[in-house]
């Protein structure tokens, strides 16, 4: 093999390369807190939105609240947001702590 040809190859295995981020959820509970880890950003969505439309859980990316908009958790609007969010902050670290109840 000569330079050109070694040169072609790295690249084309540096194209194909894909980075993928993973990202952890802590679910704060009654017990302390659960842990799923290893995550892609798809399974982190669906997590996320899954608790929190059913168990009304607050979120928080690396320590920074995240709000939904209006109460459809699962909108386009509010998945994109949630996308964005995600992607901008690779390997992050998300938060989900039970609903707060006023008195």
């Amino acid at each position: 093999m000569n330079n050109n040809e070694a040169s072609i190859n790295s690249n084309e295995t540096a194209n194909n390369t894909e980075i993928v981020n993973k990202y952890t959820l802590l679910v704060a509970n009654k017990t302390g807190h659960s842990t799923l880890e290893d995550l892609s950003i798809d399974q982190a969505i669906d997590n996320i939105t899954e608790l929190v439309a059913t168990k009304k859980n607050w979120v928080f990316i690396n320590g920074a609240p995240f709000e939904f908009a209006g109460s459809n958790i699962r909108s386009e609007a509010n998945l994109s947001k949630l996308r964005t969010q995600l992607e901008q902050n690779p390997n992050a670290q998300v938060m989900l702590t039970g609903q707060v109840i006023g008195g």
